[in-house]
């Protein structure tokens, strides 16, 4: 955010609501009402994605509630004082109603030439199962007559029921949408340019699906992506149980087999998981979210090609971090203190991050592109120890329980 301080995107009272915050995690009193700004709706609508513009405008969306099974698109533009932009929708918000389906917004991300670009997934018609959703607006908020026919918004089917978490913009014009997808509901990847079009030369077909791990069954979600400089693509899901999964693509969609087993890893956290948030950092991927009721980051080692030179050890493998060739695994530093495992706590719902349930009012877990920031459960990912081998896609994890 503007000054060195951060965006928050939530609700306050089943509105969408912006907060900002200064470095030191204070409100900014200077930032529309004390610290937050909120957008007015006739129904209740929780902000879901940001996106701060370069005159350091941000972009705040979500879903607006009608009904159970009626969603509308809510988007709207707030000033760097806090106020709601005039110049933008009707009295800074906009409202778009895309038909009697249920809506989840997850992404968005602004155009060279302004435009507005909203991801996410959205029902079908019969409400049997969901496709990915994306609509493209002006710079003032209105629907772009030049998207997909002159309507602005479309839908994509994908072969399955799929769900949109997180999106991710490339220097190409390209967007990558991460969630989960196709027949048997695996990790997806998808490929979009900026029409709404899937680029076929990604993967297979414009997609990719994954399902990490012998024996997985039942759906998995892919909840959190991040972007190497190489181009590489980190998505980083789980199973709605005990299970966190990671996958690395090359820039076209394929494998990269240097990371994990084939290009994919899964981790066995040994108690529920879920809401989670994903980060570059020297090489390696950083993964936060909540375990049961507590938080946890795991660091997994990147790809072999990112790493720093290993000094060669007499006896050991030419590349101990190649995978098909493993060397010894060393244990973690004795300065780094291993923390205890929490036992397992009953009473735990069947999945509160499943993108197919309303969360509760009040709840501030956002996703973002193209800037602001996100925050949730995975802001536990700036002051945690990290734990990790040496073994590519191998990782440390702890677990640190919230003051109650």
């Amino acid at each position: 955010g503007g000054g060195g301080g951060y965006y928050v995107g939530g609700a306050v009272d089943n509105q969408m609501a912006l907060f900002r915050f200064r470095p030191d995690g204070t409100p900014d009193a200077a930032f529309g009402n004390t610290g937050m700004s909120v957008a007015p709706t006739p129904y209740r609508c929780w902000g879901r994605a940001m996106a701060l513009q370069a005159d350091g405008r941000v972009l705040l969306a979500g879903g607006m509630e009608l009904g159970q099974l009626v969603h509308r698109v809510a988007l709207c533009r707030v000033l760097p004082s806090g106020e709601l932009d005039p110049a933008f929708g009707e009295n800074g918000v906009v409202s778009t109603d895309v038909g009697e389906r249920r809506l989840a917004i997850r992404g968005l991300a602004v155009r060279n030439d302004g435009s507005i670009l909203v991801f996410g997934h959205a029902s079908t018609r019969n409400h049997t199962d969901r496709d990915v959703f994306v609509a493209r607006y002006t710079s003032d908020g209105k629907l772009d007559g030049t998207f997909f026919k002159g309507r602005g918004y479309r839908f994509l089917n994908r072969g399955g029921d799929e769900y949109v978490n997180a999106v991710l913009p490339r220097d190409d014009g390209t967007f990558i949408l991460g969630g989960s997808g196709g027949p048997n509901g695996d990790l997806m990847l998808l490929c979009l340019d900026s029409e709404g079009d899937v680029r076929a030369s990604f993967g297979e077909g414009g997609h990719r699906f994954f399902r990490p791990g012998e024996g997985t069954s039942g759906r998995l979600y892919g909840r959190a992506l991040s972007l190497l400089p190489d181009g590489r693509i980190f998505l980083a899901g789980d199973d709605a149980g005990n299970h966190v999964m990671a996958v690395c693509v090359r820039p076209d969609g394929s494998p990269d087999v240097t990371f994990g087993q084939g290009g994919s890893i899964r981790t066995d956290l040994g108690t529920y998981s879920g809401g989670m948030t994903a980060a570059v950092a020297d090489g390696h991927f950083l993964l936060g979210g909540f375990s049961r009721r507590d938080f946890f980051v795991a660091r997994y080692v990147g790809p072999s090609r990112l790493q720093p030179e290993v000094p060669k050890v007499p006896g050991a493998p030419a590349d101990p971090s190649d995978p098909r060739k493993p060397g010894p695994v060393p244990r973690p530093s004795p300065d780094v203190p291993e923390k205890p495992e929490t036992p397992p706590r009953p009473g735990v719902p069947s999945d509160p991050s499943n993108p197919a349930e309303p969360a509760p009012p009040g709840d501030r877990k956002t996703s973002e592109t193209g800037g602001g920031c996100s925050a949730g459960w995975g802001a536990a990912l700036g002051f945690l120890p990290l734990l990790s081998s040496r073994v590519p896609g191998a990782g440390g994890r702890i677990r640190c329980r919230r003051r109650r």
